[in-house]
């Protein structure tokens, strides 16, 4: 490998890339405009991920195509706290109700920065205005 000087790497027309290989082992994550179907593998990998030295995750963003529901995140913070989580951003909650906050500092108690983006409702494909459902404080 020494002697190259030039190498160039073609991929067939249609291919796309697995975003999610060796995705506990970075250190940041992002991904745009994710199906919400694509959430189960997600977190399978998160739970399934290699020994707690080997995960490096410390900042995640997940964009939602369509909106996921607060039990989801439920799950996505479950999977999460083994990890060494220092930034979420979630764009794309449907529910919005406090327990879901709830859970996330019982599941990342030293998480320094959270970002939620609610949808006004599920036919939403992309974050706008819109009120949340009850205080996120009581």
């Amino acid at each position: 490998m020494d002697s190259i000087k030039n190498l160039f790497i073609f991929y067939p027309v249609g291919f796309v890339q697995d975003p999610f290989s060796n995705m506990c082992a970075k250190e940041r994550v992002p991904l745009f405009r994710l199906p919400c179907a694509f959430l189960d593998i997600v977190i399978d990998m998160l739970f399934t991920s290699p020994s707690s030295d080997a995960r490096y995750l410390t900042h995640l963003k997940l964009d939602f195509r369509e909106p996921i529901l607060d039990g989801e995140v439920c799950m996505l913070t479950q999977a999460l706290r083994s990890y060494p989580m220092e930034v979420l951003v979630l764009d794309g909650i449907l529910g919005g109700h406090p327990s879901i906050i709830e859970d996330i500092a019982t599941h990342m108690p030293d998480l320094l920065v959270l970002t939620l983006f609610l949808r006004g409702g599920s036919n939403q494909s992309a974050s706008t205005h819109c009120m949340w459902p009850k205080p996120t404080s009581m």
